[in-house]
């Protein structure tokens, strides 16, 4: 009797009680003419649980080929549907900004790569052309300079730096000087970092940007050119 009893009661409780299984959304393909009223007829749920459901108004045009959220006629106001939504919102997001990341990665390499051919490029034909006066660029600033002439100039050679006097010029100065002292090696100009007009540099008073200025040239040039510096 009590066996009885037992299957009366779980009879009762599955007739009795909502499904607990979660609601099923579907996705709704707009076609041509349909409006939010007759797909909601069509699936047995409201205009207001769809809009809910795709974060819409009811005033919003939907479009032929439009993908629609259709809450389970079960899902209360598109509650679950809507939590589905934002689930693939977030993954759409979070799947845009990767690919983003992975086109600014690109961009990057492929800029790095065309500064390295310019580079290259430049070196090439620096090394080619040994003649006259050159423009050495190097973060945080620039100077001119001159290859070494005469014999054993592709050997290791000195570097004669000379820094130019306050409202000096250069580039005046590096070619003035580089006619008497090229044959004793490297000839080198650090530019100052103050623009004073017409060609003319200044150190801004300051001896500790000089002394970098030279530093960062002479490492450059050794960087460039190598075992010849």
């Amino acid at each position: 009797m009590r066996w009885w009893l037992t299957l009366w009661l779980a009879l009762v409780c599955a007739f009795a009680t909502p499904s607990l299984a979660e609601a099923k959304t579907k996705t709704h393909t707009v076609g041509k003419g349909q409006t939010l009223g007759k797909i909601a007829k069509r699936y047995h749920t409201s205009v207001a649980a769809i809009c809910h459901a795709n974060d819409i108004k009811k005033s919003d045009p939907i479009q032929p080929g439009q993908k629609l959220l259709i809450p389970d006629k079960d899902d209360e106001g598109g509650k679950q549907a809507r939590k589905e939504h934002d689930r693939k919102e977030r993954k759409e997001r979070a799947k845009e900004r990767k690919e983003r990341a992975k086109e600014r990665a690109k961009e990057r390499k492929e800029r790095a790569k065309e500064a390295r051919r310019d580079r290259k490029e430049r070196a090439r034909r620096d090394k080619g052309n040994e003649k006259g006066l050159h423009v050495l660029d190097y973060p945080g600033g620039s100077a001119y300079y001159y290859f070494p002439t005469g014999r054993g100039r592709k050997t290791l050679r000195p570097v004669l730096m000379y820094m130019h006097a306050r409202s000096g010029d250069p580039r005046h100065d590096c070619q003035r000087w580089a006619r008497v002292a090229s044959t004793l090696g490297w000839v080198m100009c650090p530019v100052g970092p103050e623009d004073r007009g017409g060609g003319r540099r200044g150190w801004a008073n300051n001896w500790a940007s000089g002394h970098r200025a030279a530093m960062a040239a002479l490492n450059a040039l050794r960087g460039k050119y190598g075992r010849r510096v």
